[in-house]
């Protein structure tokens, strides 16, 4: 779930498996209203795989991430990051992550941060990639640089983690990036969250409940924007963490 500029909630609809619920796609939300519309659910005809992540900038342009994490629909096209134009003309930015997760764009609107969760035991994707560009043989981000125009280049490995993915991610007012991490094992679990600056470096390791896989981070708005909320995956819940610091919106 993403917050626009508009103050419309961005909803990237994963599969929720063999096609139940999730109609695989990215939606749009009037939280004033309750309208809901479809923003994009293909590229070139074919279907996404599962929208997993979404993030938008300034300028109103949508970008996420699409990789199969649940269901069991043919898959049409790679594991992929995409960017959704105001005028609804979606451009395929990258295929270089195995299987890439979280996505966010820095305040100053000109890197784009994507997470890799590549997790083994899931399906493989027919249509690619066929391996992480990065190297990352479990969890990662990417940093790339994004232009004017919401085009990439210099894409580079910025932070690497071999025994946990990087699911979901966000930021605050100064361009620290939050992620929330964990091994996919529901038998032996593990988990982490860790908050990394501009440069890479690791500035914060936040104490994690104990209850779940890390799965999401968010700030609050507005007088609640101290607040950096927590979503955690077996057992599903919601946690509250008060902090110094207040989350970037555009």
């Amino acid at each position: 779930l993403h917050i626009d500029r508009n103050g419309d909630l961005l909803i990237a609809r994963d599969s929720g498996g063999d096609g139940r619920g999730g109609a695989l796609a990215i939606a749009r939300r009037n939280l004033a209203t309750g309208a809901t519309t479809v923003v994009a659910d293909r590229y070139q005809g074919k279907r996404f795989n599962g929208p997993n992540d979404v993030t938008s900038d300034a300028q109103g342009r949508i970008y996420f991430t699409d990789a199969r994490y649940s269901g069991k629909e043919p898959m049409e096209l790679p594991n992929a990051v995409y960017r959704v134009d105001p005028d609804g003309r979606i451009t395929q930015l990258a295929t270089d992550i195995f299987r890439p997760n979280g996505i966010e764009v820095s305040p100053d609107g000109r890197r784009l941060y994507v997470a890799a969760a590549n997790a083994k035991p899931l399906p493989t994707n027919p249509h690619g990639p066929a391996a992480d560009k990065f190297g990352f043989t479990l969890g990662g981000v990417a940093a790339y640089d994004l232009d004017a125009n919401g085009n990439i280049s210099n894409g580079r490995a910025f932070f690497r983690n071999d025994e946990l993915m990087v699911d979901g991610m966000t930021l605050d007012r100064w361009g620290n990036l939050y992620l929330a991490m964990h091994n996919g094992n529901p038998k032996a679990p593990a988990t982490g969250i860790v908050v990394l600056n501009p440069r890479g470096e690791v500035v914060e390791r936040i104490p994690t409940p104990g209850v779940g896989w890390t799965t999401n981070l968010g700030f609050g708005r507005g007088a609640d924007a101290e607040s950096l909320y927590l979503t955690t995956a077996i057992p599903f819940r919601v946690f509250r963490i008060r902090t110094l610091r207040q989350g970037h919106y555009f």
